[in-house]
């Protein structure tokens, strides 16, 4: 369980610092806040041959009218994720986001292309984090959601200190 907290906590922490370099315009990028190359991005996966028709449809339709909203969700939801991750706390939710958005990625790399390799990576390790119950260990969830024994409850055989003589 340790082990799949510490996978929790790694993917936590990417979310976080690629929202803290597309805030501070990290990487030769300017900054999302000022301006965002989620425009170029949609364009270049739409122009894709590999691109799926159900996907291109939605870029067009749904997130090419609304990039600006679109630029805002990307930002919140790597900060919601991460934090969720990081921390251990509303896991499974954080997870199911974490599989939703990279899903997105995914297919805006266009499936099939080498350029989602790592995604793909993420995306099984999100799936472990989701069905592994990873924030109870080393997070928040382990604290609010453990199990708890009543006040009236025997002491487990392994604390008994006393023997029958």
């Amino acid at each position: 369980m340790v082990y799949l907290a510490l996978v929790r906590i790694a993917v936590g922490l990417t979310f976080l610092s690629h929202l803290v370099g597309q805030l501070l315009g990290l990487g030769g990028q300017p900054s999302w806040v000022f301006q965002s190359p989620l425009g170029s991005m949609v364009q270049q996966a739409m122009a894709s041959p590999a691109m799926l028709a159900f996907y291109a449809n939605f870029l067009r339709r749904v997130v090419e009218p609304n990039l600006a909203v679109f630029n805002y969700l990307v930002l919140l939801g790597e900060l919601g994720i991460g934090i969720a991750l990081t921390f251990g706390v509303f896991t499974r939710l954080g997870a199911v986001a974490a599989l939703l958005f990279t899903a997105g990625v995914i297919l805006l790399k266009t499936l099939p292309s080498s350029g989602a390799d790592i995604d793909h990576v993420f995306f099984v390790c999100e799936l472990a984090i989701l069905l592994g119950g990873a924030g109870r260990a080393l997070g928040v969830d382990g604290l609010l959601f453990a199990p708890r024994m009543p006040e009236d409850a025997p002491a487990p055989a392994a604390n008994r200190t006393a023997r029958a003589s």
